[in-house]
């Protein structure tokens, strides 16, 4: 290569200064868009994966229970891939986790979980499962109100009552 020269000896080709930077910004430009567009096919054409499905059925919203009442939250969780474990979040906090019955993961997986609620307030329910090979998918979460506790006694309530001589008496509460 010669001074003042670019390319092979003989060529005789100037330097383009600033002119030739801006055609070599160009050129880079171009084969970066082709390398994006060439990478979103590639991208495109790989299968996607799939996402647990999970179904709460237990509660529904609109649901309300008592403050100390045992809830019992169902929900179905399916994938091609199998589901390893399901998990029983309240207000986003793990409360309860069911894993496969099956060691290779189980589809469906019937999910039965408790939870009790110790105060009243509006509560975020939702079940979120894992496929075997790490995918996580989830239930639309469900709002189930909680109201206060009443320690009422029903007046209507009556007990039976069984004295030692094995004679029994109904009496109001």
């Amino acid at each position: 290569m010669f001074p003042g020269t670019l390319g092979l000896p003989g060529q005789s080709r100037k330097r383009g200064g600033i002119a030739g930077c801006l055609g070599l910004l160009l050129a880079a430009g171009v084969a970066m868009a082709l390398i994006g567009v060439a990478l979103r096919l590639y991208a495109a054409s790989q299968p996607r994966p799939t996402l647990p499905t999970v179904t709460m059925t237990d509660p529904k919203p609109g649901d309300s229970v008592g403050a100390m009442d045992t809830v019992v939250v169902f929900a179905d969780a399916q994938d091609p891939d199998r589901i390893a474990r399901a998990e029983l979040l309240v207000n986003g906090q793990l409360v309860a986790t069911q894993g496969s019955p099956e060691q290779q993961g189980s589809n469906p997986l019937f999910f039965s979980q408790s939870w009790r609620p110790t105060q009243a307030g509006a509560y975020s329910v939702m079940v979120r499962a894992y496929d075997t090979v790490g995918y996580v998918g989830q239930s639309k979460q469900v709002i189930l109100q909680v109201r206060e506790r009443s320690f009422q006694p029903d007046p209507n309530a009556t007990m039976q009552v069984i004295n030692e001589q094995g004679q029994s008496r109904i009496v109001p509460q």
